[in-house]
């Protein structure tokens, strides 16, 4: 059965509106697991103290999806989930498993999160300062985050029946390894492995020139982002090889390559912001 992703910022409600779920697929004899911090053992400010604790966290709550998620059970996976690569990671194991994926967005504002922290103490101050700025907002035009469930605090309930449908639908087909996907358009892949490449050879001068504060540009690509660290040459290529192997085998081949630029510089940076 599918796996359901919530995310958002810290205290926006995210184990609440899970255990809400987990009570109406309880009611519905649903088989389904929660799967978070505390069910794991984790203790949630230690898990976002640095940037290894936090990988840390998030290879043992991936681990625990990838054992527990079947075509029977549904799985919740309650964390913040906050880099964009990292739901697709998720997506991918859904697939694998041969079953779908949706992502409830936990919509809060800072004000309120701070409001509501401050009567469970649940997060530092620090950490609920900083994580927000971090946080990728999930967007339905990305496949591997729809269907797309949006909820503000001030909602009664989730859109609980709408969910289940989801949860009773139709699977998704499972990757290469078992199902022969369409070959992407050999010009398109040309065109996309030229733009990368010139994407990175901007990224490697700023680099080389000392160029890193602020947000950058990039060739073919309208908007600018931040790159707050140097990425040596070895990460940039293990980068463009997986976006490479991503536009192949999702069948999703950009058809233009501002399309494919924007594409790669959104993968970019939640590549660099997981490592």
């Amino acid at each position: 059965m599918p796996l359901v992703v919530l995310c958002g910022y810290p205290s926006s409600g995210k184990t609440s509106r899970s255990k809400e779920l987990c009570t109406f697929l309880a009611e519905k004899g649903i088989s389904h697991n929660l799967i978070n911090n505390e069910s794991l053992g984790i203790d949630r400010n230690e898990s976002y103290k640095d940037s290894q604790a936090e990988k840390m966290s998030r290879s043992a709550l991936k681990a625990a999806i990838e054992r527990t998620l079947t075509k029977t059970v549904t799985v919740i996976a309650d964390d913040l989930n906050y880099i964009k690569g990292y739901r697709y990671e998720l997506f991918c194991i859904a697939r694998a498993v041969g079953t779908t994926m949706c992502t409830i967005h936990c919509d809060a504002t800072t004000d309120e999160i701070v409001r509501f922290n401050a009567g469970t103490r649940a997060y530092n101050e620090s950490i609920l300062a900083e994580l927000p700025q971090r946080f990728e907002r999930p967007n339905d035009r990305n496949r591997w985050e729809r269907p797309l469930f949006v909820v503000r605090p001030e909602d009664d309930r989730l859109p609980l029946e709408d969910i289940v449908t989801m949860i009773e639908g139709k699977s998704l087909n499972p990757n290469l390894a078992t199902v022969s996907q369409p070959v992407a358009d050999k010009n398109m892949l040309h065109e996309i492995d030229v733009v990368t490449a010139q994407i990175l050879a901007a990224l490697q001068n700023s680099q080389t020139e000392g160029v890193m504060a602020g947000r950058m540009k990039f060739p073919y690509c309208s908007k600018a982002v931040t790159i707050n660290r140097v990425v040596p040459m070895g990460e940039q290529r293990r980068i463009k090889r997986q976006f490479m192997k991503v536009v192949t085998d999702d069948g999703q081949t950009p058809s233009t390559s501002e399309k494919a630029a924007e594409m790669f510089v959104d993968f970019l940076v939640a590549q660099i912001a997981q490592d």
